[in-house]
């Protein structure tokens, strides 16, 4: 037979002193839903301003892109001159790359090259009007860097949405970007 300690019972609640009644708002554990939603609030607040901070705009991009092309485009006019090789670059829809002029009179693409290899254009970037030597040219002509240092001056006209840059060359290879 079972038996139950007298110490063991359970008290009757009108027995229980109110000093021991647990009642349901002294439970509380957890979050809100207020709560949950201003935190959420918040966070988002943040986010949005970060977002709007670490986007890079248009002329932003297009500036970047402008300042590392005319490095690009000085260092191939500064690699003709010490390799005494012709080089050109040429930009064909969203791609640019720089060429080698071989030994059998054609132009080949430098590949697998740090600095010359094949780029892609950025977003919607693209080279919008050209001048070589002060006449109007297709925005696919090449630009070509003669071992003499003496190249021909052009204006390339890049743009990106509704930003726009000129590269302005003279004749022994310095680029000014204007906006």
């Amino acid at each position: 037979m079972l038996s139950v300690h007298p110490s063991s019972r359970i008290p009757h609640p009108s027995s229980v002193s109110s000093s021991f009644i647990l009642h349901p708002s002294s439970f509380r554990s957890g979050f809100t839903l207020i709560e949950i939603l201003v935190v959420m609030f918040i966070i988002g607040i943040v986010i949005g301003i970060a977002a709007v901070n670490f986007s890079r705009s248009a002329r932003d991009v297009l500036k970047t892109e402008g300042e590392q092309l005319s490095l690009l485009l000085q260092q191939a006019r500064d690699d003709a001159i010490t390799s005494g090789e012709v080089l050109a670059w040429k930009s064909e829809n969203q791609v640019h790359a720089f060429y080698r002029l071989e030994a059998d009179g054609k132009w080949r693409p430098i590949e697998r090259d740090e600095n010359f290899g094949v780029r892609q254009w950025p977003g919607d970037m693209r080279v919008a009007a050209a001048s070589i030597n002060g006449v109007k040219a297709a925005t696919t002509d090449a630009l070509v860097f003669n071992p003499s240092g003496f190249n021909a001056p052009f204006d390339m006209t890049l743009t990106l949405s509704d930003a726009r840059i000129t590269l302005r060359a003279d004749p022994l290879g310095r680029i000014e970007i204007r906006e």
